[in-house]
């Protein structure tokens, strides 16, 4: 799995994870049914990140990527959801908010 570093240092306290955990819950929540600029709004993020973030999970298959009237939609796998699992249980373990 790619590194989850920092990206930006004017986001306060939010870091490559927590952005793949908010996209990740936005899929799940959304059944796939959600648009890249919607999904951007949702996670406070930029094109860019997203896009980048989306193939990432694509290719660690957290999510499948299913094309539709040339129109992306994505899933969560059952190895996405055991991720938000585990990474709500471990922010919960270190008495972080959930976001």
């Amino acid at each position: 799995m790619e590194s989850l570093t920092s990206i930006s240092p004017n986001r306060k306290n939010r870091d490559r994870g927590d952005l793949v955990f908010g996209i990740l819950r936005e899929l799940y929540n959304t059944d796939g049914q959600i648009g890249i600029t919607r999904l951007i709004y949702k996670v406070n993020t930029n094109y860019n990140i997203a896009r980048d973030i989306l193939d990432m999970l694509s290719r660690s298959g957290l999510i499948e990527r299913k094309s539709k009237n040339e129109r992306s939609e994505f899933r969560v796998t059952d190895k996405g959801l055991r991720f938000i699992e585990a990474y709500e249980r471990i922010n919960s373990v270190l008495g972080h908010k959930k976001r």
